[in-house]
């Protein structure tokens, strides 16, 4: 049995590339999903583009609570959204 790991090939995009990926994901008819600010949560929601990331935040979850926090950071960090995917049209979700 061939170890599949062999044949994994792993990339680096920069922010540019992040963006010219999901526009050409949406140009090619995908739905683009990925986390957002709503409502004062990240949510998994459609993004147009890296503008839509929720940059520069961080979500706090205790038991009971849950808070956005402002990271000060250029970049994101998020844990499970307060909604998940599954509230999404399941079909519309595909394996890359």
């Amino acid at each position: 049995m061939q170890d599949s790991k062999a044949d994994v090939t792993r990339v680096v995009i920069d922010t540019k590339g992040l963006q010219c990926l999901l526009e050409a994901l949406a140009q090619a008819g995908y739905r683009v999903v990925g986390p957002t600010v709503r409502d004062e949560a990240i949510v998994y929601d459609d993004i147009a583009g890296i503008e839509s990331l929720p940059v520069g935040w961080t979500d706090r979850q205790e038991a009971g609570r849950y808070a956005l926090e402002r990271l000060g950071l250029s970049d994101f960090e998020a844990r499970e959204t307060a909604r998940s995917f599954y509230r999404l049209d399941r079909a519309a979700l595909r394996d890359l």
